[in-house]
C-alpha cells in the first residue's frame, strides 16, 4: 500500500500490512507530546475543533469547558487555529496513556521524546505518546503495542506515537501513528475487546 492509496482502516482482524509515506503536504492529527508520567496530554489542533468539542470528546471532566482555556491560557473563539497546541491534563481523559514498546533495534535508530534530546535507541525503550523513532540507511526498528500488535518500521523512516491510550472500562486499545516519511510493516491480531490500530501518512490512513 502507498501513500497515494485510498484511505483504508483495519480493525478486529489479523493482517499483515505496508505502509509508505511520500515526504509530501504534512497532515494536522493528534499531537500528544505527553511521557507516561507527564502530567499533560497535549493536542495539536484540527481544522473546524473548539474546546467545547474537544472537551466533550476527549475528557470526562465536567468543568473541562470551564478550566481548559485558563489552563492554556487562551481565550474561547469560536474556533481554533490549525496547529494550536492545546494541554489536557492526563486525570481528565477518557482514556489513560498506556506506551508502547521498541522490542528489536539493527542499525541506528533514533528515539525522540518530548523535551528531551534525541538518542540512540535500545531494545527495551519505551515509546510514550508523542515520541517518534527514525531509522537510519539499512537499519529498522520492531515496535510493540499494548494489544499485541507489531510494526516494522524499515530504513529512512520516521513514525511518531500520535495517540496510545487504553480504555479502562473495556480494555480496548487504540493506537494511532503517523508516519512522517518512508515506509512500515504492520501485523495487528485479533483481540476482543477490538482495538483500533491506524497508521496515517500524508496522504492515506491504513
Amino acid at each position: 500500500m502507498t501513500a497515494n492509496a485510498v484511505t483504508h482502516k483495519w480493525n478486529d482482524m489479523k493482517v499483515i500490512k505496508r505502509v509508505s509515506s511520500l515526504p509530501i503536504l504534512f497532515c494536522l492529527l493528534l499531537g500528544a507530546v505527553s511521557s507516561a508520567m507527564a502530567k499533560d496530554w497535549v493536542y495539536s489542533v484540527k481544522p473546524g475543533d473548539t474546546l467545547w468539542d474537544l472537551c466533550l470528546e476527549h475528557t470526562n471532566h465536567k468543568r473541562c469547558w470551564l478550566e481548559v482555556g485558563p489552563y492554556n491560557n487562551v481565550a474561547y473563539p469560536p474556533s481554533l487555529a490549525p496547529g494550536t497546541r492545546i494541554r489536557f491534563p492526563i486525570a481528565w481523559l477518557k482514556a489513560k496513556p498506556v506506551a508502547a514498546r521498541v522490542i528489536h533495534v539493527h542499525g541506528i535508530i533514533s528515539i525522540s521524546l518530548a523535551k528531551q534530546q534525541a538518542r540512540r535507541a535500545v531494545a527495551g525503550d519505551e515509546l510514550p505518546m508523542g515520541a517518534s523513532l527514525s531509522s537510519g540507511p539499512n537499519s529498522f526498528a520492531t515496535i510493540e503495542f499494548a494489544d499485541g500488535a507489531t510494526l516494522v518500521l524499515e530504513p529512512g523512516s520516521t513514525i511518531m506515537m500520535d495517540v496510545l491510550t487504553l480504555h479502562a472500562n473495556t480494555g480496548m486499545v487504540n493506537s494511532k501513528l503517523n508516519l512522517i516519511h518512508g515506509a512500515a510493516k504492520s501485523v495487528v491480531p485479533k483481540r476482543e475487546p477490538a482495538s483500533d490500530f491506524s497508521v496515517t501518512t500524508p496522504s492515506a490512513i491504513a
